[in-house]
Order: structure tokens, then C-alpha cells, then sequence
């Protein structure tokens, strides 16, 4: 294989190697990217499963809370009138933020007297049937804020004389959704089965989080209608949207009470950060890498110098060879072993009909011509053959004949073989 062939080969095996490295970056940095967005929803799914949990555990308990407290009450009561001083006590030893009761009547007790009439209130109804329960109002009569509610009818007599009922406000909410997740505030809702938010982590909740998704583009309508139909459902899904730019990941898990829904987003700015990490250290192997590849090219410019000092050498001494077999010798020819050509490059052949340089068998018929002892000939033409030549000058760098010819009036030759 000549030079030029070798560098080709090996240029070509640098680009190779270049691509190869492109490639594998590039194939890491997008397995990489898949691996943390799976494993980001894996994670999210069982945190927000859990805290569902929670949550049902949470009202379970504060129904069975506001049912033993509507007891008391009705136990307590003198006449099935309401009685302010026993809310006052009751609501300053119970869990709930406030505490109203609520006659037949609809009006509504709190721990300082009557402030509304709440007869139209799907709870109060549900309650004066005798039922127990969670509800939400959207918007408090006496506080203006949305409530998170337990109630629970008081008995009186053995006859339904009123409902009790525990509420919870915004505050309250929002710290039962907030969460931190890798130093990052995470994002959470409740919400109803028509995308009505009862809460949220945010300063101020959106109306609906259907409308949150399809505003300032977080998703397409496609996939909010997609979002809608797991609301809707009840369905324990994933899906992505945008915010601020970035890619956030959430999860809908729906809750024992009918057609609640948590959801909770992994925060954007977490997945980045955990995104980032994970690039630099992918950063580290691409620097590794171009270390490994400068060495080889280092290597390799080494390589090609040596191997240029070397034929430089060679050629050097090629070349003092010629000079001195020249001087010495009065004609001088090249052999190719490999392509089986020769060419004279001191002196011209003495048969005329020969060229200066040609096929090695048209040399071999005229020289083998010229010598009149037929056993010297087979000596001579065993000696010249290519093959034998080859093998002659495998150990060493000469190999020499003597024939005796008709030569100038002499009859003698001497032939000598230089290995290059």
C-alpha cells in the first residue's frame, strides 16, 4: 500500500472517529434528556399518588371529626335553638378554622350570631337528609373566599334540628397543596371534574385549569382535550405543558371524593436543573473523549514524522547507492519485483532492439541471449527469475553474479543485486 493510500485510510479513520464521537454525544444527550423526562413522570406519579392518599385520609378523618363534634353539639343543646356560646367553645377547640351551625331555617350561626341565610346551599340540603360529607364553596357568604367544607347533621330530640359544618379557607388549602421538590417550589391544584379550581399553590388560583392550559399556549387544544377527558373521567394520568419556556411535567390522580382531582407539576426549573447536572457530566465524557482524540492525533502526527524521517533516511541512502553503483558500474537498471518491470537509469542496453525500460521478460530473453554456456544460462536464468530474487534478497541487501560473455572484447560480466 502506497503513502498517499495510507493517508487516505487513516484520514478516513480520523472523520470516522470525529462522527463517532458527534453521534455518541448526541445519541447520550437525547437518551439522556428521555430518561430523566420517564423518570421525572415515574417520580411525580408516585409522589402525587401518595399525597392523594393523604388527602383522602385527611377528609375521611375531618368528616368523622365534624359528625363527633355535631354530636356534642346536639347533646349539649338545652333546646333545639342555636347556641352561640357552645359554637364559640366547640370552634375554639376544634381543628377547623371555622366552625357555623345552621337551623332549619338556613341561617347561618357563626361564633358571633347570624350572618347569612344559606338555605340554598347544596351541603345544608344534604345535611337537614341526614347525610355527611365534604363540599366547596366557591365563594363564602361571611369571608368572600373560596372554603374547602365537613358537615354533618345535629340531632336533637332524636329529630334533625340543624347541620354543622367545619371549614377550611385559602391559606389552608394552599399549604395542603405546596410542596417542595429538589429545593424547587412544585405547583399543585385541586380540582373539580369540569377543570374548576377549588385551590391552587398559586398567589392567585386560575378559574379553571383547562383555561390555565390552553392560555399564553402551555398546551394545544388537542391535548387540553385530552386533559379534559381524564378529568372528566377520573382517569390517573400524565401529560407536559409549558411554562415560562421550559417543559413541565404533571400527573392527575383523582381523589375518593367524587369528582375531585389532584394535580401537581413537577416544577419546570427542577427538571432543568436535574437536565443541566446531567449535560455536564455528559459535557465531562465529550471532554474526555477530545482528550483521548488530541492524544490520538498527537500520536499520530508523531507517527507520520517518524515515518517521514525514516523514508527520508532511506531515500537518502537509496540515492548513495545509486550514486556509488553508478560510479562504479558502467550501466545500471532498476527492477520492480512486484509489477515486473525495468528501466535503465545509467547507461543503455547493448542489444539495440531493447528499450530503455519495459517488461522484466523482454529483459530477461535479451540478457539470457548473450550468454553462449548453456549450463552458465540455467545458472543465470535461475538467478534472474523475479520469485528467486525475491527470496534471495529477504535476509540481505545484495546478492551478486559473475557470467562469463563475450564483452567488449572481454569475456566477463559481474552483476550486482540492490535491495530496496
Amino acid at each position: 500500500m502506497g503513502r498517499t493510500h495510507k493517508r487516505i485510510l487513516i484520514s478516513s479513520l480520523v472523520f470516522l472517529l470525529i462522527i463517532g464521537i458527534g453521534l455518541a454525544f448526541w445519541s447520550f444527550s437525547v437518551g439522556n434528556r428521555n430518561r430523566i423526562m420517564f423518570q421525572n413522570e415515574e417520580y411525580l406519579a408516585e409522589l402525587t399518588s401518595q399525597r392523594a392518599s393523604s388527602i383522602n385520609s385527611m377528609m375521611d378523618e375531618n368528616v368523622h371529626f365534624i359528625q363527633v363534634t355535631a354530636n356534642l353539639y346536639g347533646e349539649s343543646l338545652s333546646s333545639p335553638e342555636a347556641d352561640v356560646s357552645l359554637i364559640r367553645r366547640y370552634e375554639d377547640s376544634t381543628a377547623f378554622e371555622m366552625l357555623r351551625f345552621i337551623d332549619m331555617n338556613g341561617d347561618n350561626y357563626t361564633s358571633q350570631g347570624v350572618a347569612a341565610n344559606l338555605s340554598d346551599r347544596d351541603y345544608f340540603q344534604a345535611g337537614t337528609r341526614g347525610e355527611s360529607g365534604v363540599t366547596y364553596v366557591s365563594q363564602s357568604r361571611v369571608t368572600g373566599q373560596k372554603q374547602i367544607g365537613f358537615y354533618a347533621p345535629v340531632y336533637y330530640g332524636g329529630e334533625i334540628v340543624g347541620v354543622m359544618v367545619g371549614f377550611y379557607g385559602e391559606d389552608y388549602i394552599q399549604r395542603m397543596l405546596g410542596y417542595r421538590l429538589f429545593g424547587y417550589d412544585g405547583e399543585g391544584w385541586l380540582c373539580m371534574s369540569d377543570g374548576t379550581v377549588i385551590g391552587s399553590t398559586f398567589e392567585k388560583d386560575p378559574e379553571n385549569f383547562l383555561e390555565f392550559l390552553t392560555s399564553a399556549q402551555r398546551c394545544t387544544e388537542g391535548e387540553a382535550a385530552t386533559i379534559a377527558q381524564a378529568l372528566s373521567e377520573a382517569n390517573s394520568v400524565s401529560f407536559t405543558y409549558f411554562e415560562n419556556g421550559q417543559v413541565a411535567t404533571a400527573y392527575i390522580e383523582p381523589l375518593l371524593e367524587d369528582g375531585w382531582m389532584l394535580i401537581r407539576s413537577f416544577p419546570p426549573a427542577a427538571s432543568a436543573g436535574i437536565l443541566s447536572k446531567a449535560n455536564r457530566e455528559g459535557s465531562k465524557l465529550l471532554l474526555t473523549l477530545i482528550a483521548l482524540f488530541a492524544l490520538f492525533i498527537s500520536a499520530l502526527v508523531v507517527f507520520f514524522l517518524t515515518e517521514r524521517r525514516r523514508a527520508k533516511a532511506a531515500n537518502k541512502k537509496a540515492n548513495d547507492i545509486s550514486v556509488g553503483v553508478v560510479n562504479i558500474f558502467e550501466k545500471f537498471a532498476v527492477l520492480d519485483l512486484v509489477s515486473e518491470e525495468w528501466v535503465y537509469i545509467e547507461g543503455t542496453p547493448d542489444d539495440k532492439q531493447l528499450p530503455n525500460a519495459g517488461k522484466f521478460e523482454e529483459f530477461y530473453t535479451s540478457f539470457l541471449s548473450r550468454v553462449p554456456d548453456e549450463g552458465q544460462k540455467k545458472e543465470v536464468e535461475a538467478f534472474i527469475q523475479p520469485r528467486h530474487l525475491a527470496n534471495a534478497l529477504k535476509s540481505t541487501n545484495t546478492a551478486s553474479i559473475r557470467v562469463h560473455a563475450p564483452y567488449k572484447g572481454a569475456d566477463l560480466w559481474y552483476i550486482q543485486l540492490h535491495c530496496h
